[in-house]
């Protein structure tokens, strides 16, 4: 799923055109283009099964920073995403424009391994409806610490943003979403599909002194 998804939001590339992933134009090269410097923070995997047409979509970026070192089919991270604040911080704000690109390991199964154990709150053991067993209540109650922990990332990202890197605007958004009451996760084999795997956050938050006057916010209301 996110091969799929990242070749094509980042990319030119998506399911109207078939335009190889290698000849497609993307968003880090068209920022460079219009003068922007441009950064990637990753606290997932450089190179892998899951992650390498990504990376080769980052390595065009002016700076790349990497926290993340696992190779192969692993999922497995050497850091929490908190990780990759100092990071950002470190950047500071500029007078130059920036595209600024973060990729976190976010709610990505498994989910148990997303948080620090300060962050293990749901720890609910009841049978509830359309939760059968002890295994599926464990990762009902693993994936909400994850989003619990993941709200806390996303309100220091857009803290961090906001106030120190002046930060035109801030975007989120997912690549999948996950199912869990069948255990599905975020298959998109067409014998394991449900319709939650395709919903996601995203929003944005803008700072209208900048952006009111420019007709992007229109723009996006629009759209």
């Amino acid at each position: 799923a996110t091969i799929s998804v990242l070749s094509s939001a980042l990319t030119e590339s998506n399911n109207y055109n078939n335009l190889p992933i290698q000849k497609a134009v993307s968003i880090i090269d068209v920022a460079k283009k219009a003068g922007f410097e441009t950064i990637w923070l990753s606290n997932q995997m450089c190179y892998g099964s899951f992650d390498s047409p990504t990376t080769a979509i980052a390595e065009n970026a002016d700076k790349k920073i990497w926290l993340n070192h696992n190779i192969g089919t692993s999922t497995q991270a050497e850091h929490y995403d908190d990780d990759l604040l100092p990071q950002l911080k470190k950047l500071g704000s500029s007078q130059n424009r920036r595209l600024i690109i973060i990729h976190l390991m976010g709610c990505h199964a498994s989910y148990m391994d997303r948080y620090p154990p300060q962050y293990d709150i749901f720890t609910n053991t009841e049978n509830i409806k359309e939760i059968n067993t002890i295994k599926d209540i464990k990762r009902y109650n693993q994936y909400d610490n994850a989003v619990y922990y993941n709200d806390h990332i996303l309100k220091e990202l857009f803290s961090i943003g906001q106030k120190e890197l002046k930060a035109a605007a801030v975007l989120y958004m997912s690549d999948h979403g996950e199912e869990l009451r069948i255990g599905y996760g975020h298959n998109l084999s067409s014998n394991k599909f449900d319709y939650t795997i395709l919903r996601i956050p995203f929003f944005i938050s803008y700072n209208p002194k900048l952006l009111n006057s420019t007709g992007i916010i229109t723009n996006l209301k629009a759209h």
